[in-house]
């Protein structure tokens, strides 16, 4: 999997600590600065020579990391984005100066961590990687690794250690000079309620176009999509990649 951190800011601390973590990261070999606005910064790590799961808007006005498809060609705002689906975060500056707006697509395909820091918020992908730029002591969180030991499949915004969370799947966090706010702009009910297909024939063709148009568009951008055939679920990835 591809790596990222990104660093949210403001003052002038967020120039300092912007240099010392591009030293940090740096100093491990492959990373390399993908898109920098007025506050915030972008690096990103491939996991193989030939992959490239990031984008940058043509008003450089923001950047993805992973992949999103069906979303407008061209990218003006962080909603132009919910229009999509795949597997990604993204990291949007508004019409605001100092907004940003960070999404994560639904279905939670890459991870989203977070942290507070000195000068602001820090996003990443793994830990191990911004480690030395977080606090020294990082107490375990006993109510989060009693959760995950009861409910090991149930996600949950906590990590297990004080201090660190995670942006949930579907969810979108506005930061500014005043703080943040999150909220969801996806939910399922928006499919359950007024949208939904009742006519048999009308549900069996929708649900045939979303399966083969997910299937051929990772197809074109995947090196793997599928492993091994066997079942009902990879016999139909089978059938629509034939």
């Amino acid at each position: 999997m591809s790596r990222y951190v990104a660093l949210y800011g403001h003052g002038p601390a967020f120039g300092e600590v912007k240099a010392r973590l591009e030293r940090l990261l740096f100093r491990g070999g492959g990373w390399f600065e993908i898109w920098c606005g007025r506050r915030l910064a972008l690096w990103f790590r491939s996991s193989s020579p030939d992959e490239a799961a990031y984008s940058v808007r043509e008003d450089s006005g923001g950047a993805l990391v992973g992949r999103c498809y069906g979303a407008p060609a061209a990218i003006r705002h962080a909603d132009d984005r919910a229009k999509g689906w795949g597997g990604f975060v993204s990291f949007d500056e508004c019409a605001i100066p100092g907004d940003v707006i960070v999404m994560r697509d639904p279905g939670g395909a890459v991870p989203c961590w977070r942290a507070e820091i000195e000068a602001g918020t820090i996003f990443f992908s793994h830990i191990e990687d911004v480690r030395a730029a977080l606090p020294a002591r990082l107490p375990v969180d006993p109510g989060r690794m009693r959760d995950y030991a009861l409910y090991p499949t149930l996600a949950r915004r906590g990590s297990g250690l004080s201090g660190i969370d995670q942006l949930l799947p579907a969810e979108r966090q506005r930061l500014n000079r005043s703080g943040s706010r999150c909220d969801f702009f996806w939910t399922p009910w928006s499919y359950a309620t007024d949208a939904s297909i009742r006519d048999r024939a009308t549900g069996a063709a929708a649900l045939r176009h979303a399966v083969t148009t997910v299937i051929h568009a990772l197809g074109r951008d995947e090196r793997s999509v599928l492993a091994s055939v066997g079942g009902l679920d990879s016999s139909i990835v089978a059938c629509v990649l034939a």
